[in-house]
């Protein structure tokens, strides 16, 4: 399998606008926006912490976005082209396949866990879920239009476009450039796993997105995928609170049907580990872009 980001001229002056980025400067100029955008969501709410999800939401939009813009204003001093990024050209719709094992995996670790902790100690079970039962960042009935309108654009759309960016194109490149390309995919989805709650399945979706853009030559696939299940999850947040789940979310079924569980989550584990597996010599054919220039800072 030849890597497609090796025979693309447009993407490689995008590639090496990317490799040029210092991520030691992303983050310290990172920092100091969301330092300003947590300021200026305390001054806009105020200090209440029953408004801590507009607090959140109006720092992360205050901080994500101008980095965006922080990239791109950067692509212009280089003269390169950001678009080539998000070529659709070297991609179908077979590769958002993927998208079905992810949430899949998602899904059934976090119920297999369940599952697992009922069959074992039922008060335990119960004293989960009383922790797993928050309305945090999640649309209620309860929840305003402003807030739903936040949550969607946040959730849904801005994040997994500046997360896309930051550790599938940034660091992919940047480190790939001074480091590989394996060690590049293994740091930032290990990293991307951290920063997420469900750090096993963020890191595994890391690792395929990783693999993706290799594969297609475009950041537009894994961003793709990533609203996907961002929206996905939304969206069964939102159900959750419409339909009677009272049984569904009793000790009972998750012991009785422990077995779909742990089935599910093996076959999404083996389709998910057969994707990886399949493109990883992707990380060793690809060749590093802008080796010859400095640092851009």
């Amino acid at each position: 399998m030849d890597s497609i980001i090796n025979n693309h001229p447009e993407l490689q002056q995008s590639r090496k606008a990317l490799s040029r980025i210092s991520v030691r400067v992303f983050v310290f100029v990172g920092i100091i926006l969301l330092i300003i955008a947590i300021m200026f969501a305390f001054a806009m709410v105020g200090d209440d912490l029953e408004k801590l999800e507009e607090i959140i939401i109006l720092a992360s939009l205050g901080a994500f976005i101008p980095l965006l813009i922080w990239i791109w204003l950067k692509f212009r001093r280089w003269q390169a082209p950001i678009t080539p990024l998000f070529n659709r050209d070297h991609f179908t719709p077979a590769d958002l396949i993927i998208v079905v094992p992810l949430l899949l995996f998602s899904f059934s670790l976090f119920s297999s866990l369940l599952a697992l902790i009922a069959l074992a100690d039922t008060d335990l079970f119960h004293m989960v879920q009383e922790w797993m039962d928050t309305d945090f960042l999640v649309i209620t009935d309860d929840t305003s239009l402003l807030m739903v309108i936040g949550i969607v654009i946040l959730v849904g759309f801005i994040g997994p476009v500046f997360e896309e960016i930051v550790f599938r194109g940034l660091m992919i490149e940047r480190l790939g450039l001074k480091y590989s390309f394996s060690g590049a995919v293994i740091f930032s989805s290990v990293l991307f796993g951290f920063l997420h709650i469900n750090i096993v399945g963020a890191a595994l979706f890391g690792f395929a997105m990783c693999l993706l853009y290799l594969k297609t030559g475009s950041l537009l696939a894994p961003t793709i995928i990533h609203m996907l299940n961002n929206l996905t999850a939304i969206v069964i947040a939102y159900l959750s609170y419409q339909i009677d789940w009272e049984y569904t979310e009793s000790a009972e079924f998750y012991q009785q049907y422990w077995w779909f569980w742990i089935l599910i989550l093996i076959v999404s584990t083996v389709w998910i580990i057969r994707f990886i597996i399949n493109h990883w010599n992707l990380v060793h054919i690809t060749e590093p872009a802008g080796a010859d220039e400095e640092p851009m800072h």
